[in-house]
């Protein structure tokens, strides 16, 4: 076995071990760009007993990073008190904290610390779920609903790239940011309405381009332009899109549509079919279910 195969080998095998369910492309001479940028993020909770007893444990739950994108890899996570991690096929990855002995009224501050390297240029990987799985319509993106479909239809382009412009600035000029909304509103709330937040947005474009057979994915995580404190302001829904074998984001509400942008940090990958985790929505980025405890993101 020549060197170069037993490399390709190593690397299928590393992949095939990272719970994350992708393939790669290119391997018969493309050259991969890698993850050369470092970024840090740092992420707080202040998670409070709200009761005048004490509390013997407390528990709650949020999201780290998504451990590999054709844009970002997961290299090293740090926290200020232990936790658990479930991890499931598409790489996302809930962190499970358990915090003992809380006094009455007490507070206690967990801290996150991500290492992350990122790409300017998308990594030539396949869909991070099969083709029909990106095409499925969901509640909140119903691609198959008649009204979705002959709008879709209209911005049909002669490619596929063209279709995803053309989708993109239609959402750009019919639907107006209104906001946070904290329930999940969906696809025919933005058409009907004419507005929304970042997760009407998503749901519209995600609805609009599986319609016209284009694999795409919700996502929901924090823009982001260096290494930085996050803030819950900054928590945003987006979508990933496969047009033929290319990469790219799409996020009506900021107005960019570019072949992957590195600071856009992905928390969780939202597949059409999934059930969705007690407690979160769209756009939540942490949950507990004890009425006795209080959260909130500090820095």
């Amino acid at each position: 076995m020549n060197r170069r195969a037993f490399g390709i080998l190593a690397l299928l095998a590393i992949l095939g071990t990272s719970g994350v369910g992708l393939y790669v492309l290119g391997l018969s001479g493309l050259a991969q760009p890698g993850y050369p940028l470092e970024r840090t993020i740092r992420y707080g909770f202040t998670v409070e007993n709200t009761k005048s007893r004490p509390l013997e444990v407390a528990r709650f739950r949020t999201y780290a990073p998504v451990k590999l994108t054709p844009t970002q890899k997961l290299v090293g996570l740090e926290a200020s008190h232990p936790y658990k991690v479930k991890t499931d096929s598409l790489g996302n990855r809930i962190l499970r904290f358990r915090l003992k002995d809380i006094p009455p009224n007490g507070q206690v501050i967990v801290r996150i610390t991500v290492h992350l390297r990122l790409s300017e240029k998308p990594n030539r990987m396949e869909k991070l779920a099969g083709r029909e799985d990106l095409l499925k319509p969901s509640p909140l993106a119903p691609a198959d609903h008649p009204r979705l479909m002959k709008l879709a239809q209209r911005l049909a382009g002669s490619s596929s790239i063209e279709t995803l412009r053309g989708t993109q600035r239609w959402a750009v000029n019919n639907i107006a940011y209104q906001g946070y909304l904290a329930e999940d509103r969906g696809a025919l709330y933005a058409l009907d309405q004419g507005t929304g937040d970042c997760t009407e947005a998503m749901s519209l474009v995600l609805a609009l381009l599986r319609a016209n057979e284009i694999p795409a994915l919700g996502v929901a995580g924090f823009p982001t332009t260096q290494s930085q404190v996050l803030h819950p302001e900054g928590f945003h829904n987006w979508a990933m899109v496969w047009p033929g074998k290319s990469f790219w984001i799409t996020d009506p509400v900021n107005e960019r549509l570019e072949e992957g942008i590195p600071g856009y940090i992905a928390f969780r990958l939202l597949l059409p079919g999934e059930t969705r985790s007690p407690g979160f929505t769209t756009q939540s980025f942490y949950q507990t279910e004890q009425d006795s405890v209080a959260i909130r993101m500090t820095d």
